[in-house]
């Protein structure tokens, strides 16, 4: 398995960039589990601190950049050592994974309005 941009692939270029210039990956490498916002960055790294998954909040834009333009619009990185990256990766996508309701619709509409237009389109 090779290395760059912290990302691990099979492969001989990096699949974010197109690199040549790879290596194979180490243990505590670190890894991008998640990137986003500040609230759901910040909710990820509690579930990693829970599972004792050691983890780094990286801020892409740096702090005058984010004093500049203010906090809400600072984007982060997380990245945790390749050695627990799957388990990470997992509960990223876990904690993250769309709803769904029993029928596996996601979102279902809680005032029924959809179904209502559904009966009306079958009796014309």
């Amino acid at each position: 398995m090779n290395y760059h941009c912290y990302t691990p692939f099979e492969g001989e270029k990096c699949p974010v960039c197109g690199s040549d210039r790879v290596r194979e990956i180490q243990p505590d490498d670190e890894c991008l589990v998640a990137e986003g916002d500040g609230i759901m960055t910040g909710m990820l790294c509690e579930v990693l601190r829970d599972q004792g998954i050691p983890f780094f909040q990286q801020s892409k834009q740096g702090a005058a950049m984010a004093v500049l333009l203010g906090r809400q619009t600072e984007r982060f990185n997380v990245l945790v050592p390749f050695e627990r990256f799957q388990e990470a990766k997992a509960l990223s996508e876990a904690l993250f994974a769309p709803v769904e309701d029993m029928d596996g619709d996601p979102f279902p509409d809680p005032d029924g309005e959809e179904e209502e237009m559904e009966e009306e389109d079958e009796d014309e």
